[in-house]
């Protein structure tokens, strides 16, 4: 749960360095085709170039996580 909750800071202060420091290097990240940042990224360097991406495009986006939810392997992140 810490590892998501650092994970949520280091965003918020623009270091997806940081922000991909706990997570596992094979890691697969999905967002929805529907956005124009869209698809399927896997490894810390696709994965950080898509946040970074993210981050420009979206320069106002701001994350705020309100509550986390331990689902026994899964985490879900309630966010504002």
């Amino acid at each position: 749960m810490q590892v998501i909750r650092d994970f949520y800071a280091a965003f918020a202060r623009g270091d997806v360095a940081a922000a991909l420091a706990g997570l596992d290097e094979n890691i697969e990240w999905t967002s929805p085709e529907s956005l124009p940042t869209g698809g399927t990224r896997r490894g810390h360097a696709a994965v950080g170039a898509h946040l970074g991406e993210v981050a420009k495009q979206y320069q106002e986006l701001h994350i705020e996580p309100v509550g986390f939810i331990d689902g026994r392997g899964t985490i879900v992140v309630l966010t504002r």
